[in-house]
């Protein structure tokens, strides 16, 4: 386990209680934790990666000899479910355990193949070969990017800031839209999310809204976790949203008949917005880093995502 204080004498203090009720061992700082590696640098930032990890599954895999390639995901192919009348049983199970294997990275210190890994798993059921052939991809990508992490330096004075997006209509067995968000701190992302919408969203005003409360349930959830470490702001938390009429939407209490259907429950954004807890802003789809979130982009954009999420190399 990590204990973490604010001062040395409260992280004496709690150890000294753990080491009365429980036969501890002091390792020093931490290097190694579940899996991820971290390393301080003299400027006093902070490095996370699992390249071990990752290194362990490529060769579990036999992956570990595979051609490299710059992105997990081929932005030209659409995979859809395999017919219920074939099936593939010696695919599937290898596939379902290469799924598995990827989700740890992609929740930790991966946000680059988040999006990759929760496309992939919605077709652990019945996976066939362009199935597996993309997989495999995921896995090429991480050879090619095995030393690759999130990097984060303290900075008193930054807040916490979220990037929300979607994509309307991404999946093309059910037209379900994907909601991408994520959370910046110290130079890095912090928390990240993507995950296919539970409804069917009309519009893309209506997807990116559902994004959007996604985000704002986050950023409420950042800022308690920040008020009880002591890092309470006044300031609301900022959100980006590419949709112009989202934002009007969100900053108008009225209803329309081409928005009525929408599920009040979305519509506690307006409620947090009044209450100055969060704030809504334009950014440019080009500018928009949680983009990476909800679909699978080319080479450049792709990379200029990953750099923009704080992440280097080691």
């Amino acid at each position: 386990m990590i204990v973490l204080a604010s001062t040395p004498a409260l992280m004496a203090a709690a150890e000294s209680e753990l080491e009365f009720m429980f036969n501890i061992k002091k390792l020093g700082a931490v290097r190694q934790l579940l899996g991820m590696e971290v390393t301080r640098d003299t400027d006093g930032s902070i490095f996370i990666s699992q390249t071990q990890y990752i290194l362990k599954i490529l060769e579990r895999f036999q992956m570990h000899n595979c051609t490299p390639v710059a992105t997990p995901m081929d932005s030209h192919v659409k995979l859809t479910k395999t017919p219920e009348s074939e099936s593939y049983p010696e695919i599937k199970l290898v596939y379902q355990h290469m799924i598995g294997s990827l989700m740890y990275p992609g929740i930790c210190t991966r946000p680059d193949i988040s999006f990759p890994v929760q496309t992939l798993s919605q077709f652990n059921l019945n996976p066939g070969p362009p199935h597996l052939t993309a997989v495999k991809r995921v896995f090429r990508y991480l050879c090619g990017t095995v030393n690759l992490g999130i990097k984060y330096k303290y900075d008193r004075h930054s807040n916490i800031e979220l990037l929300s997006d979607s994509d309307w209509a991404n999946s093309p067995d059910n037209r379900r839209s994907v909601t991408g968000y994520l959370s910046m701190l110290a130079g890095g992302v912090v928390t990240w999310s993507s995950k296919k919408q539970p409804t069917t969203a009309l519009s893309s005003m209506e997807a990116e809204y559902m994004a959007l409360a996604s985000a704002v349930r986050e950023a409420l959830w950042l800022r308690n976790m920040l008020t009880e470490l002591g890092y309470s702001s006044s300031l609301p938390t900022h959100i980006s949203v590419d949709n112009h009429g989202t934002i009007l939407f969100a900053q108008n209490s009225g209803f329309h008949a081409r928005s009525k259907h929408i599920d009040v429950r979305h519509h506690f954004i307006r409620e947090r917005i009044t209450s100055r807890e969060v704030s809504v802003s334009y950014c440019p789809t080009s500018e928009n880093t949680a983009d990476i979130f909800t679909k699978a982009l080319d080479k450049s954009k792709h990379e200029y995502f990953v750099s923009r999420l704080g992440m280097t190399r080691a």
